[in-house]
């Protein structure tokens, strides 16, 4: 454990750098600067980092602010980054280790060199990075090569190298494990030239797995399926949720609008809405067939806020779907699931294109008191204080008969028939406000069905392959028979004209002597 009086030894050796530097704290961001100055455990990770030699620690704390400042680190989030690379999956933080260390997975198959935009590769690798450590608060991470059904295609050395610069330059004491899950034996060349580049603390971390040792280092029922393990989770973004700080809270406190109810009832809805509420799945409704036969989805919301929210569900096509409930108030850091069904005779495909709104808005002071509050408080409440959640409808592959019904997982659609007065088309009651839907859902079922001819192409090509194997291999077959034939055929004694008259001539008589 470092004491107090080392972690106080190195912020005030920062001090005299800054003066030394002749530079004040205005050259580095301001964040990272009330990091110093308020939290030990950052600056505790650098003199561990540094087995607490205060130099070298305080060299490594200026280059990393250096470095956030020169890279823009504080201001990385997800309006300033490619959110196409962070929704593709090749990289996600899910599950834990051994130690309860959040894991960092990398899908090593998913990423090919020079597909994407390097510079916009990196800055989400920082995102994944900061948005872990405000997660755990600083604890560590390990970082999971998930390499099945990778190859030479998808080794990159670059990125290796940089993300390994990342743990051992800017984030310091960070690493718990580097998990290596089923790398392919062609790759052991390259991991030794990666395993230079690594201190000797580093190398003691890295852990070669497969589905039977992985077990040592994930605990099954963390492992996802793929691995062999019992969790069966498949990654969507999820946007992540930012709290206010409590001085913000309390300035949008000041400002804050008072709604009457008919029974008298009175509680207050924040001017600024900040709910923030965590759904999930966080782009769809994933409709799948219960046992009964019944098709249903679930809207699961959790309300991470220190204060209540209240909630509302609204749809294009209410008329198709039962939703319960349909609002209400979740209480601070509680949670809920919706259940959305399918009205009995409506058929699985006809839920192409149409959306759910998740609304919900900030309350303070006291719960509405019924059900009538809450019907009041979404008749009159201002769209400035709601927050808005789109979902569409997405099919469980068991319902997916037809592959024209499949919904787009693109955002072209989404939002087409949600622009302009979103929210008073749909708390007025109908779905007149998405009634032209039509070339929206004809762009995606072209868009599924060039994409179930192209899966067609790609099986087709596998068959041919597999038919060309076939093929050469009776060819072989082939050919070992007929040379088997040939030599057995030339190394069959012949019988020669002298042998065959010594066989048939007739034995000389004998004549008797007296």
């Amino acid at each position: 454990m470092v004491s107090k009086e080392l972690i106080n030894e190195l912020r005030g050796a920062f001090k005299e750098k800054l003066n030394k530097e002749s530079l004040t704290e205005d050259h580095f961001h301001k964040n990272d600067i009330h990091r110093i100055h308020a939290n030990d455990d950052w600056l505790t990770r650098f003199l561990i980092h540094h087995d607490e030699s205060v130099q070298d620690a305080l060299t490594m704390l200026w280059d990393t602010l250096l470095w956030r400042k020169e890279n823009n680190v504080n201001d990385i989030n997800e309006k300033t980054i490619n959110m196409d690379f962070l929704k593709d999956g090749s990289m996600f933080l899910h599950s834990q280790d051994v130690d309860g260390k959040m894991l960092l997975i990398f899908k090593c198959k998913m990423h090919i060199k020079g597909q994407k935009d390097w510079e916009e590769n990196k800055r989400c690798i920082i995102y994944w990075f900061e948005r872990a450590e405000r997660s755990n608060k600083g604890d560590k991470i390990t970082i999971f090569f998930d390499m099945a059904e990778s190859g030479l295609a998808n080794m990159d050395m670059d990125y290796t190298k940089y993300l390994i610069g990342l743990c051992k330059q800017y984030y310091p004491n960070f690493l718990n494990y580097i998990v290596i899950f089923e790398m392919p034996w062609v790759m052991n060349a390259a991991f030794k030239i990666i395993k230079s580049w690594l201190p000797a603390k580093a190398v003691e971390k890295i852990k070669f797995v497969n589905k039977s040792s992985l077990k040592d280092f994930v605990l099954p029922k963390y492992a996802l399926t793929s691995w062999g393990g019992e969790d069966n989770y498949v990654f969507v973004f999820e946007s992540e949720n930012v709290m206010c700080s409590p001085v913000q809270e309390s300035a949008f406190l000041q400002d804050r609008k008072r709604v009457h109810f008919m029974d008298g009832s009175l509680f207050c809805v924040l001017n600024f809405s900040v709910t923030k509420l965590r759904i999930s799945p966080a782009d769809f409704v994933l409709f799948k067939k219960e046992k009964g036969g019944e098709i249903v989805g679930t809207i699961s919301i959790a309300n991470n806020n220190t204060r209540n929210v209240a909630f509302k569900i609204k749809t294009t096509s209410p008329e198709k779907f039962r939703v319960r409930p349909g609002s209400g108030v979740l209480a601070a850091e509680d949670k809920a699931n919706i259940c959305v069904s399918l009205q009995e005779g409506v058929p699985a495909r006809d839920v192409v294109g149409d959306k759910f709104l998740v609304l919900s808005t900030l309350l303070d002071e006291q719960d509405p008191d019924s059900s009538t509050d809450l019907v009041v408080l979404w008749k009159n409440i201002a769209s400035s204080l709601v927050d808005q959640h789109r979902l569409k409808c997405s099919l469980h592959a068991s319902l997916q008969l037809d592959p024209i019904v499949a919904l787009s997982s693109g955002e072209k659609m989404n939002g087409a028939a949600w622009r302009g007065g979103e929210l008073d088309a749909l708390t007025s009651g109908g779905a007149s406000g998405f009634a032209r839907q039509d070339q929206a859902t004809k762009l995606d079922s072209l868009y599924h069905a060039v994409q179930t001819l192209n899966e067609g192409n790609k099986a087709l090509k596998k068959q041919m392959r597999h038919n060309q194997y076939l093929l050469l291999l009776t060819i072989s077959i082939m050919i070992l028979l007929t040379a088997i034939v040939t030599y057995m055929l030339l190394n069959v004694p012949p019988n020669t004209p002298s042998q065959a008259n010594t066989c048939s001539a007739p034995l000389p008589a004998v004549t008797p002597t007296v």
